[in-house]
């Protein structure tokens, strides 16, 4: 087990490497050595799990799907991010060349609350999957919901495998009747983007809502503007359907 988890690390310190030597491309930025870059036990680059960085997200852009681009499938980055909390440097490990271009610009745009270990912050390493899918926009591992916000009675929206249909804040947006904004602090210096699960139920009614990221104050005003969302009811085989999604709020620092 030991030597299948010194083997992967080794491989991604080799990616890296190879990174910071590679001749710079439009699908790329390329990496410069950094002191501050989170080891594992080993003395290799320690790699930093998609997941934990959700609660940590701070600002994301989406990519743009290229019009011209018929492609599916999936898109993987190894990423760095500094102390600062922003993407310095990435490189593409797999993933259609007509999707990396979308993907490259929404990187530079992108922000994390800045990792510490042990008192001191640190860059890290993280591995970043995108999926382009039919709707002709992508999702990613970070921001991607996969839970529901609350367990309730009703009876959600599913797929042919029996989980919950989840629908995107841009598929939301399309659905909703009355999408208030969240109100902005004007005393508060701070401002990003929030991911908010909904549950709605057969009136378009949201039933609860919790929200994944960002300041506290941020979490309050983005609650309360996504409770009051209204949707136009649901109808699915004649039957009006409670279903859920995740909405992104961007709220403006200045």
């Amino acid at each position: 087990m030991r030597s299948s988890q010194a083997l992967k690390a080794l491989f991604f310190a080799l990616v890296l490497t190879l990174a910071c030597f590679a001749q710079a491309e439009e699908h790329q930025r390329n990496c410069k050595n950094d002191s501050d870059l989170l080891l594992g036990k080993n003395g290799v680059p320690a790699l930093f799990r998609a997941k934990k960085l959700r609660s940590r997200i701070i600002r994301h852009q989406a990519p743009e799907f290229p019009k011209a681009c018929r492609c599916a499938g999936s898109v993987q980055v190894l990423a760095r991010i500094n102390t600062e909390g922003r993407i310095d440097c990435f490189q593409f490990l797999t993933g259609h060349p007509l999707l990396k271009t979308g993907i490259s610009q929404a990187l530079k745009a992108w922000e994390f609350q800045p990792v510490e270990v042990r008192g001191k912050t640190v860059s890290v390493l993280t591995v970043i999957t995108f999926s382009a899918g039919t709707a002709y926009e992508f999702s990613d591992d970070i921001t991607d919901s996969r839970e529901l916000p609350c367990s309730s009675k009703e009876r959600l929206l599913k797929d042919e495998t029996g989980k919950p249909v989840l629908f995107s804040s841009r598929e939301l947006e399309k659905m909703a009747i009355h999408k208030p904004e969240p109100v902005r602090d004007t005393h508060l210096k701070v401002g990003g983007t929030l991911f908010t699960d909904i549950v709605v139920n057969k009136k378009g009614e949201v039933i609860c809502a919790k929200v994944a990221n960002g300041h506290p104050i941020l979490r309050e005003h983005a609650m309360t503007a996504a409770k009051q969302w209204k949707f136009k009811p649901l109808v699915v085989d004649g039957k009006e359907t409670a279903f859920a999604g995740r909405l992104s709020f961007f709220i403006s620092s200045y």
